[in-house]
Protein backbone atom coordinates (compact mmCIF):
# COMPACT_ATOMS: atom_id res chain seq x y z
CA UNK A 1 0.00 0.00 0.00
CA UNK A 2 1.29 3.32 -0.91
CA UNK A 3 -0.18 6.76 0.96
CA UNK A 4 0.27 9.82 -1.14
CA UNK A 5 0.38 12.77 1.32
CA UNK A 6 -0.79 16.08 -0.81
CA UNK A 7 0.69 19.23 1.35
CA UNK A 8 -0.40 21.90 -0.74
CA UNK A 9 -4.20 21.33 0.79
CA UNK A 10 -5.59 25.34 0.68
CA UNK A 11 -7.51 24.19 3.65
CA UNK A 12 -3.82 23.64 5.18
CA UNK A 13 -2.23 26.35 3.37
CA UNK A 14 -4.60 28.49 5.35
CA UNK A 15 -4.21 26.94 8.89
CA UNK A 16 -0.49 27.83 8.39
CA UNK A 17 -1.04 31.65 7.19
CA UNK A 18 -3.07 31.58 10.24
CA UNK A 19 -0.81 30.58 13.01
CA UNK A 20 2.03 32.23 11.18
CA UNK A 21 0.16 36.07 11.27
CA UNK A 22 -0.26 36.18 14.96
CA UNK A 23 3.43 36.34 14.61
CA UNK A 24 3.94 39.08 11.65
CA UNK A 25 5.92 42.23 12.78
CA UNK A 26 7.11 40.44 15.88
CA UNK A 27 11.04 40.70 17.24
CA UNK A 28 12.84 37.18 16.41
CA UNK A 29 14.65 37.51 19.90
CA UNK A 30 15.19 39.61 22.98
CA UNK A 31 12.32 38.46 25.21
CA UNK A 32 12.55 36.46 28.71
CA UNK A 33 12.56 33.33 27.01
CA UNK A 34 14.85 32.25 23.91
CA UNK A 35 15.07 28.75 22.63
CA UNK A 36 18.25 27.87 20.53
CA UNK A 37 18.65 24.58 17.80
CA UNK A 38 21.12 22.05 19.46
CA UNK A 39 21.77 19.23 17.68
CA UNK A 40 23.64 17.58 20.11
CA UNK A 41 20.55 17.77 22.76
CA UNK A 42 18.40 15.58 20.52
CA UNK A 43 21.00 12.83 19.90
Amino acid sequence: MKLHFDSNQEYRIEAIRAVTDIFEGQPLSGGDFESHENIEFFR
